[in-house]
């Protein structure tokens, strides 16, 4: 938990404790040390005790630096169609599709057309619409359930 206004990637899976990140938003009360860092120091102590929670993904998580370099490398852009919630695409001649929840601060911006595809680790999915975008907006899913579990931003011109 947090106070203050998020920016873009904020509500990224935590890459290490594997839980979701909050904020009770940008104006604070004076009484977010007796709720929001008793919480923290909760989830880190169950997470190190008990691990990461079950459902959590808990596969390959790259960073932005590397997710970007492997998608600029020979990716041959690959045909999707969907809505702002779900693309659907066949990579290596298999249907895969990806969803978020319709509550999510997760979703799709380009909904039909080409986009850089890409498997790490046989376990992370790295989908890259390709469009003329100055702000590139990149989502990682779960290979095996396809949902999306982060988003990174390449604010580049290109």
């Amino acid at each position: 938990m947090s106070v203050g206004l998020p920016a873009a990637e904020f509500w990224n899976l935590d890459r290490e404790l594997r839980v979701w990140n909050s904020t009770s938003g940008c104006i604070e009360t004076g009484n977010e040390i007796f709720t929001r860092t008793p919480n923290n120091i909760a989830v880190r102590f169950w997470t190190k005790l008990l691990g990461i929670q079950v459902h959590a993904y808990r596969g390959f998580y790259p960073r932005e630096s590397y997710a970007f370099a492997e998608l600029n490398k020979d990716t041959s852009p690959i045909k999707f169609q969907g809505n702002s919630h779900s693309v659907e695409f066949k990579l290596n001649g298999k249907s895969c599709q990806l969803t978020t929840d319709s509550n999510s601060v997760f979703s799709f911006r380009d909904t039909t057309g080409l986009a850089k595809i890409i498997v790490l680790k046989n376990e992370c999915i790295v989908f890259q619409a390709v469009g003329d975008s100055t702000k590139q907006q990149t989502l990682l899913a779960d290979k095996n359930t396809g949902k999306v579990f982060a988003q990174y931003f390449n604010y580049e011109t290109r």
